[in-house]
């Protein structure tokens, strides 16, 4: 399985509350039509003109993302998104929840673990107080990412071509 990841938006919470989606997006191809599909994105990238292996989605225009979007549903490939709309939250809740997150990396530790392990929990507790709230967020929606893609693809791909 081939797994693409890329992210949309700034993951900060704007001073306007307007709607604000930031997001991570993962596209997962099986191994098996991994080439194919490539070649097919290539093949339609050239019509565009383009030469970049790495097309933005914001520079396509509505006839060339429906045109990429046709093309992917001739594969068997999974398309999975976690998305947050900043706007519906304040700097005060992410750091609240950021706290919460935090603390919870420490919370069951008891004299009974190894002191290696406990001196660990206690530095990446740390350093996730330590991450401003952009990069908290930015993190928390692609680890929930990955861990979705992994799962999701994993499950279906060995039922559907073991």
């Amino acid at each position: 399985m081939h797994v693409y990841i890329d992210e949309a938006g700034v993951f900060v919470v704007p001073e306007k509350r307007e709607r604000y989606v930031c997001c991570h997006v993962a596209l997962l191809i099986p191994s098996s039509q991994a080439e194919l599909v490539l070649y097919e994105f290539l093949r339609l990238r050239d019509l565009w003109g383009r030469t970049q292996i790495e097309l933005k989605g914001s520079s396509l225009d509505e006839a060339q993302i429906a045109a990429v979007v046709e093309l992917l549903l001739k594969f068997d490939v999974i398309v999975r998104v976690v998305a947050i709309d900043m706007a519906e939250h304040t700097e005060a809740a992410v750091t609240q929840f950021k706290e919460a997150q935090a603390a919870a990396v420490t919370k069951n530790l008891t004299l009974e673990h190894k002191p290696g392990l406990v001196k660990q929990m206690e530095e990446l507790r740390d350093r996730w107080r330590a991450l401003p709230n952009q990069l908290f967020v930015q993190s928390l929606t692609a680890i929930i990412l990955v861990k979705d893609a992994i799962q999701t693809g994993t499950l279906y791909y060995c039922q559907r071509l073991p």
